[in-house]
């Protein structure tokens, strides 16, 4: 059952008093009036704090052999409804101040050697982005979100998800180890590597490690310094499908419990698009749904999971019980429209309380909302 209160709540976020807004840079490969035609001028025109919105449509950089490396804290989203396809690409994100956070959603690479994300103060958040034939590689990076993601090592063995001297929450991800084709030798890739003083959390996740004579493994933890939460995560072999986990020291802790997410789409257009959540949990779960202007990065090893949202500046309501079904729909909201604001950032995560009293935290999702384009 839904919480019939929670509309009015969920409304009263968005009249709260906002600071640093910032300009919608459009993306458009049909060349509309006033839009950028390729997402590298986007990212180079952008300021810290904006809005880029890319429109349907295939971006091909053969011209320019790699996206401009970001280094903005800046908004990077697909229009709702639309996922642009970016060709062929290699993705670097740099340097994103302490007090800066940026968010990619929605995009499609293809043809792509992955996105690295390296020496970033600030959180950076990935969600509902695929890469066809690349890999994702975190490097001296404190905060980092990934959702609803994947990646594969490349045929020369490489490694699916590589976080060194980072910190990385994962959910709902895929990563596989690249596979190598050789009839008597070879290493398949790991499906994830931890290594350097890293931390990962995983939740909903599938590691695989990639196929050769020799397998990768799953998930792969160093020697020293490590440390990891895993919740109903597919972790095996790419060869037979068993467990493959190399951890020597065995530094990384498996929750028991099944993993919880939330389905919302977005951007969301104001004054024409509606909001709908979709809740997916464990029959009987109590589900309260924390969410703020602002995301962050909080291990919380009582909550199962890393809130992803920011604790100083969050609002929080019961939304309901999860039924039978596993599945608690909330009825599409009407979002009003702001005239004062080109856009409003926007944040959440659902918590859960099983029969027991256990807490479980969901897979959280970056929605923004903003003036119709």
């Amino acid at each position: 059952m839904v919480n019939a209160r929670l509309v009015p709540i969920l409304m009263s976020l968005f009249a709260a008093p906002l600071s640093g807004q910032g300009n919608i840079l459009v993306v458009d490969d049909n060349g509309g009036p006033g839009d950028l035609p390729t997402l590298n001028e986007a990212i180079v025109t952008a300021e810290a704090g904006d809005m880029v919105l890319v429109k349907h449509g295939i971006y091909d950089t053969i011209d320019d052999f790699w996206l401009s490396t970001i280094t903005k804290g800046v908004g990077i989203f697909a229009k709702r409804g639309t996922t642009p396809v970016v060709k062929p690409v290699e993705v670097y994100v740099s340097g994103i101040p302490a007090d800066e956070q940026l968010i990619i959603r929605g995009l499609e690479f293809q043809q792509s050697t992955g996105i690295f994300i390296g020496d970033c103060e600030g959180l950076v958040w990935i969600e509902d982005c695929t890469f066809d034939f690349g890999s994702f590689s975190v490097l001296n990076s404190d905060q980092v979100v990934l959702v609803g993601c994947s990646g594969t090592g490349t045929t020369t063995g490489e490694t699916g998800l590589s976080v060194q001297n980072s910190r990385v929450a994962a959910y709902d991800c895929e990563f596989e180890g690249g596979s190598v084709a050789h009839p008597s030798g070879g290493f398949g890739g790991h499906g994830v590597v931890v290594n350097d003083s890293s931390f990962l959390f995983a939740s909903g996740c599938r590691f695989e490690g990639g196929r050769s004579f020799l397998s990768g493994f799953g998930l792969w933890v160093g020697p020293e310094g490590n440390s990891g939460q895993v919740l109903d995560c597919a972790i095996v072999s790419g060869s037979t499908g068993s467990v493959s986990i190399h951890d020597p020291n065995g530094v990384v802790e498996f929750f028991e419990g099944e993993a919880r997410s939330l389905v919302v789409d977005g951007p969301v257009v104001y004054g024409t698009n509606t909001l709908a959540l979709e809740f997916q949990g464990t029959p009987g779960d109590v589900v309260l749904l924390p969410r703020s202007v602002e995301a962050g990065f909080g291990p919380f090893r009582k909550f199962r999971g890393v809130f992803a949202i920011d604790l100083s500046s969050f609002l929080n309501s019961r939304v309901g019980v999860i039924p039978a079904t596993g599945t608690m729909s909330v009825p599409p909201i009407n979002v009003p429209d702001f005239p004062e604001l080109s856009f409003l950032p926007y944040v959440m995560q659902p918590v859960h309380f099983d029969a027991g009293g256990e807490k479980y935290l969901g897979r959280p999702s970056a929605i923004w909302m903003y003036a119709g384009q």
